[in-house]
């Protein structure tokens, strides 16, 4: 009775001990290769490339410039028709191309007059500045400036949109608005004030139109060695 027991147990211990061959043995997966387990990186944001497009310093109304960062800025009082607007601001970004031996970047600007917040331009010129800048070093640095007569222009605030393109990179010119006004001239002894502001001579031609005078220009560059 005991003995035939003993059989079917033995039998039981060596099924149990004998080897699979029913297939492959399934693979568990782990860390990296489990997709329910696989840490998920951060996103890295990417790097801030370089500047690369056309920029302008902001445009300064000065007093006088002697090269360049070398300038006096005009206090904020405003001018009169009889002075000039003389601005300064500094390129940066602009390419370069080599000539022969030079270094030569080329720059040129447009320039629009407008009254204040207003879209049609009293007066807007293509080309008032065409400036080629040449070195045997390469060009760190370009200052430009602009000298713009304000004759026949009635009191009151302006824009002035300063319009720069680079010739040698083409694509799309940068651009800044300086804002300025122009205050009534200063009444003098025989003068008689009158509905059209001070300063005015009874029986004076009224203006002939708010055109200025075409700007007078004048720019300036500095290098660094190699």
């Amino acid at each position: 009775m005991s003995s035939s027991r003993a059989l079917p147990l033995a039998a039981v211990l060596l099924l149990l001990a004998a080897p699979t061959i029913a297939g492959p043995r399934a693979r568990t997966r782990t860390g990296a290769d489990n997709p329910s387990t696989r840490a998920v990186a951060e996103p890295q944001d990417a790097p801030e490339a370089p500047e690369t497009r056309l920029v302008m310093s902001k445009a300064i109304v000065c007093e006088s410039v002697g090269g360049f960062a070398d300038y006096v800025g005009r206090p904020k009082t405003g001018l009169t028709a009889d002075e000039k607007l003389l601005i300064y601001y500094e390129p940066r970004n602009f390419a370069t191309q080599r000539v022969g031996r030079r270094h030569q970047a080329h720059l040129v600007q447009d320039v629009r007059l407008r009254r204040r917040d207003e879209k049609v331009a009293l007066w807007s010129k293509d080309k008032v500045l065409d400036y080629s800048a040449k070195s045997e070093a390469p060009i760190a640095q370009i200052y430009l400036t602009n000298t713009i007569s304000l004759k026949g222009l009635k009191p009151g605030d302006y824009d002035l949109d300063v319009i720069l393109h680079d010739e040698v990179a083409g694509g799309r010119p940068a651009t800044q608005t300086l804002r300025f006004s122009i205050k009534p001239a200063a009444v003098e002894d025989g003068d008689e004030p009158d509905a059209e502001g001070p300063g005015r001579k009874p029986g004076a031609p009224e203006d002939q139109g708010v055109r200025p005078e075409p700007p007078g220009l004048m720019g300036g560059a500095s290098t660094r060695p190699e």
